[in-house]
C-alpha cells in the first residue's frame, strides 16, 4: 500500500512540476510578444508583426469555405451525438460488455439517426449565419 502511494504521488509531482514548466514557456513567449508588440514604432516594424494583432480583424468576416464549415459542424454534431447516446445506453445497462455485438450494431444505428440532427444542425446554422458565396 505504501508504493501504491508512492507512485501516485510520484505521478502527480511529475504533473505538476510539467505543468509549471509549460506555464513558465507560455509566459515568457507572451511577455516577449507584448514586449514587441508595444516596441513596435515604425511601420515598417508594424507590417512586419505576426500573431494576434495580425488576425484582430479577420474574426468578424465570413469564412471562405462556409458551406465546408458548416458540414464539419453538423458531423461534430453527428459523432458527439453518437458517442454520448452510446454512453448513456452503457450507464443504463442496455448495451453489456458480454455481448460485443450490441455496441457495433448500436454505433452504426445511432450513427445513421444522428445524421439526421447533423443535417438539420448544418442547415440551420447555414441560414442563421446568412453565408454569402465569396
Amino acid at each position: 500500500e505504501q508504493i501504491h502511494w508512492f507512485s501516485i504521488v510520484n505521478s502527480f509531482m511529475i504533473v505538476l512540476f510539467l505543468t509549471g514548466m509549460l506555464a513558465m514557456i507560455m509566459l515568457r513567449t507572451l511577455h516577449r510578444d507584448l514586449r514587441r508588440y508595444n516596441d513596435a514604432e515604425t511601420k515598417e516594424e508594424a507590417a512586419e508583426e505576426s500573431g494576434w494583432k495580425l488576425v484582430h480583424g479577420d474574426v468578424f468576416r465570413p469564412p471562405k469555405r462556409a458551406a465546408l464549415l458548416c458540414v464539419y459542424v453538423g458531423t461534430g454534431i453527428q459523432v458527439l451525438g453518437m458517442t454520448v447516446v452510446t454512453m448513456i445506453f452503457a450507464v443504463f445497462g442496455f448495451l453489456s460488455p458480454s455481448n460485443r455485438g450490441a455496441l457495433m450494431t448500436a454505433l452504426i444505428l445511432l450513427f445513421t439517426l444522428m445524421g439526421i440532427l447533423a443535417g438539420l444542425v448544418s442547415s440551420r446554422l447555414y441560414k442563421v449565419r446568412r453565408f454569402e458565396k465569396v
